[in-house]
């Protein structure tokens, strides 16, 4: 267990021997404690990692409808790809070219501009 948890780059667990029994405790590693600090909530991940995601289909496929984003991605509805695109819209990240049928999204700025 010592091993996997240095190998993984994690904290080791303590281990504590009292008269009701052993204790095992798991630190967290300092990288989530940075992340939990700064605010970062899972929410804030996951939707950063959904728009990223969306923006690397553009890439591959600027003509990409949201009913192929969410099948490609397959843990999103078409709702949550048209919320993403407007978010990216919003954040100057993309821009729509041509109509909604036979346009093509471009990609303004490229990751963490």
């Amino acid at each position: 267990m010592m091993e996997a948890c240095r190998d993984a780059e994690t904290p080791e667990p303590v281990i504590r021997v009292e008269a009701r029994g052993f204790w095992f405790e798991f630190p967290f590693s300092p990288d989530y404690m940075e992340s939990v600090l700064s605010g970062d909530t899972t929410q804030k991940t996951t939707q950063k990692r959904a728009a990223d995601r969306i923006l690397d289909i553009l890439r591959e496929d600027p003509t990409a409808s949201r009913r192929g984003i969410a099948a490609t991605l397959g843990d999103i509805t078409e709702n949550g790809v048209k919320y993403h695109l407007d978010k990216l819209k919003g954040a100057g990240r993309i821009r729509r070219v041509g109509p909604d049928r036979g346009g093509h999204w471009e990609i303004v700025k490229p990751h963490d501009e």
